[in-house]
């Protein structure tokens, strides 16, 4: 996550670089069938907060919403045939209390013990996606990769950065709309369903600084850096 480093930080070299080898039909099972072929789906991507433990949607879910909430946000996926993919960071589990998101068809929770046992990578899905929603994860460098546009979810971000701090020059790294609440995600959600992506130069522009040097021998760099340091 785009956190405050407590030591000496050193950038050196792009993310990693995933070639997808996995074709729809197997992104479509991964989903146990519920995507309809060529449906826009948005990739949920967030980062944990505290120990990670506890209620997802009451302790690390990023965007303000109440319980009808999320019935109208499965009505509004239901009518622009639209789907989220929920990917629970690894350390994140559902309770029993967050058990009412099974309900909707359209919300499809994905967690990396799925991936795992798929042998997929979740990069090597990024391509069948139409946007992502994160708020402070370095995923956002992953998705870079694929140019659609990034969504950031900030309902929490006050006390993320009182707790975890941020990164001095984090919001140099927002590339995409900011919202807090259920209305945010709606209008983020309708400009996607529109095409409409007004950070695509911003995007790219963060993407040359961070993942633009895809050739160079960045193991030897390591090396050299802790050799001579």
């Amino acid at each position: 996550s785009l956190t405050r480093a407590k030591k000496k930080l050193i950038v050196i070299g792009n993310r990693e670089t995933l070639e997808s080898n996995k074709d729809y039909k197997e992104f479509l099972e991964l989903t146990d069938g519920k995507i309809k072929n060529n449906s826009k789906v948005v990739l949920f991507m967030t980062t944990f907060k505290g120990t990670g433990k506890g209620s997802f949607f009451e302790n690390n879910y990023p965007i303000n919403m109440k319980a009808k909430d999320f019935d109208k946000l499965e009505n509004y996926l239901e009518q622009n045939e639209m789907f989220i993919i929920l990917k629970l960071h690894h350390i994140n589990t559902l309770m029993s209390s967050d058990n009412f998101i099974k309900q909707y068809k359209n919300i499809i929770v994905l967690t990396t013990d799925e991936l795992v046992e798929k042998n997929i990578f979740i990069n090597q899905i990024f391509q069948y996606t139409s946007a992502m929603v994160t708020d402070y994860s370095s995923a956002l460098f992953d998705y870079l990769y694929v140019d659609k546009p990034i969504g950031f979810a900030f309902g929490d971000k006050e006390k993320f950065e009182k707790e975890r701090g941020l990164i001095s020059n984090f919001n140099d790294f927002v590339v995409g709309e900011k919202f807090s609440n259920f209305k945010g995600l709606i209008n983020f959600l309708d400009n996607v369903n529109r095409g409409i992506d007004d950070f695509k130069g911003k995007r790219q522009k963060i993407h040359s600084l961070f993942n633009g040097l895809e050739n160079k021998s960045y193991s030897k760099e390591i090396c050299d850096i802790f050799i001579n340091d």
